[in-house]
């Protein structure tokens, strides 16, 4: 589901950011940030989205290198902050950009994951 080689129009996810697990990495640090005040726990859970965003900006200069045109055009289609390429009009949502399975899988996911993390990992993730 990586960038085309040539000249393409984006699909699925990729309409809501350019890079969505970095996108991903960024909302599961500052969530945690939100949640854990210590001065070592933001330290931590703060490299998180800024790791993400330099490591957008360093893929998205290596493509460039990489690909050329081809991904200049898919680059100016798509946006690296989340869902600005869709509320800018640079592109639109289709019912077939729809993951349905994915978002079924998160959710069953993020259940098992909400019941389980204050066993694993300590505190509960609903406040």
């Amino acid at each position: 589901m990586g960038a085309p080689t040539g000249r393409h129009d984006p699909r699925g996810l990729l309409k809501v950011t350019r890079h969505p697990m970095l996108a991903a990495f960024a909302v599961f640090g500052i969530a945690h940030m939100l949640m854990n005040g210590w001065a070592g726990d933001v330290i931590f859970f703060g490299m998180f989205p800024v790791l993400a965003v330099i490591s957008g900006v360093h893929q998205d200069g290596r493509k460039l290198r990489e690909l050329g045109d081809g991904y200049r055009g898919f680059k100016a289609q798509t946006s690296i902050v989340p869902f600005a390429a869709l509320i800018s009009g640079r592109v639109k949502w289709q019912a077939a950009d729809t993951p349905w399975s994915a978002i079924s899988g998160g959710i069953f996911l993020t259940a098992i994951i909400v019941a389980l993390h204050p066993m694993i990992f300590g505190g509960n993730p609903l406040g």
